[in-house]
């Protein structure tokens, strides 16, 4: 069974996809498509008790992680929430976020048949994981550009939903409205005496968006090597073609680069117009490299920037122990051609966080 964000998908929200694409799908995605109902029909079902709540509790000085896809923003929110200081999204409310109620029960049987660890770099990943919000978004069908795995015909609308700056307003009145309902249901199941941590990389382009919804919020920025960034990043979306999709995929796999190159750039040019919106004591930025050098060090200067809770260096040093056997990817050498791209594209991201440019 192959990975999808739509399995947590209710009947209405399967239908309204798939008529949005005019039910243009892949003869060879039927079984697939026939399988996310089944699921549909279970989600709809067990969804019954959650529409009769209505959370209205929003998250208090909530705590945003920023940072393009693979530049560590998984790796933080491990660690800032390994001793109980701050809660957050876990994979099965990101997942089934209309049937959180059934966390305690469901948890244990997909577990059983779920892969255990992401498909594109093999860290451990089960239901009671911390999660971002964004696949919630895209499981409750609203505007996520993740929908653009299963739907490729419709990659350029769903990519706009990266930032929203393209998209239509009802489109992001949508999102906005999904979100504070994602994120209040958390919040409720969660319970409200620790801080909230919300990750999703997108978020690295909706600054503005996130400080109107939410003005108490607090950020932490974490950037890597742009040439690291965009190796794991191309390889992030080879494993993203592997899950369900219902479209042909051979115009996105071509464009692959391309579009990677400019979701990068467009990222962190709304990020560094944006990032002077925050003020400076709720903004910290720090780097991956150095988490990887000094993670404790690191994290007691976050927690003590945060100013929630001490940290419970006993905790983080028992998870980093749990996971010192992993191994990052090891991928093929970026070619010259793509690293004078990087160069010449991306030397305001060298210069902003002081990463040195390889010649040629």
């Amino acid at each position: 069974m192959k990975i999808s964000f739509l399995y947590g998908a209710n009947l209405s929200t399967l239908f309204r996809l798939l008529w949005r694409q005019k039910f243009r799908v892949n003869i060879k995605s039927i079984p697939s498509i026939t399988l996310h109902f089944i699921f549909a029909i279970f989600n709809s079902i067990l969804s019954i008790p959650e529409r009769f709540q209505n959370p209205v509790k929003d998250p208090e000085n909530p705590v945003f992680i920023l940072g393009h896809w693979r530049n560590g923003t998984t790796h933080l929110h491990n660690l800032m929430t390994i001793d109980g200081a701050y809660t957050a999204p876990r994979t099965f409310q990101s997942a089934f976020p209309r049937i959180m109620y059934a966390e305690k029960t469901l948890t244990p049987l997909l577990d059983r048949f779920s892969p255990g660890k992401r498909l594109m770099d093999s860290m451990e990943m089960l239901m009671a994981s911390v999660q971002e919000e964004e696949i919630g978004m895209a499981a409750m069908g609203k505007p996520s550009s993740y929908l653009a795995v299963h739907f490729p015909r419709d990659h350029a609308r769903y990519r706009t939903f990266v930032s929203f700056r393209e998209s239509s307003k009802k489109d992001l009145e949508e999102w906005k409205k999904a979100h504070r309902q994602f994120v209040r249901k958390v919040v409720h199941h969660n319970g409200s005496s620790q801080p909230l941590v919300l990750k999703s990389p997108a978020n690295t382009s909706r600054v503005a968006l996130l400080l109107e919804m939410y003005p108490d919020a607090r950020f932490i920025h974490i950037h890597r090597n742009p040439y690291e960034v965009i190796r794991s990043t191309i390889h992030l979306y080879d494993s993203w073609f592997l899950m369900a999709n219902f479209q042909p995929l051979d115009d996105l796999k071509a464009r692959r680069d391309e579009i990677v190159m400019d979701t990068y750039e467009d990222m962190h040019r709304i990020w560094l117009e944006e990032k002077s919106l925050i003020p400076e004591d709720r903004l910290m930025v720090i780097g991956f490299e150095e988490i990887k050098r000094k993670p404790i060090e690191v994290m007691i200067r976050v927690y003590d920037f945060l100013g929630d809770a001490e940290l419970d260096k006993e905790a983080l040093q028992a998870y980093l122990d749990s996971v010192n056997s992993y191994r990052q990817n090891r991928y093929d050498p970026l070619s010259a051609e793509l690293i004078q791209e990087i160069n010449r594209r991306f030397a305001f991201v060298f210069e902003e966080f002081g990463y040195e440019m390889r010649s040629l």
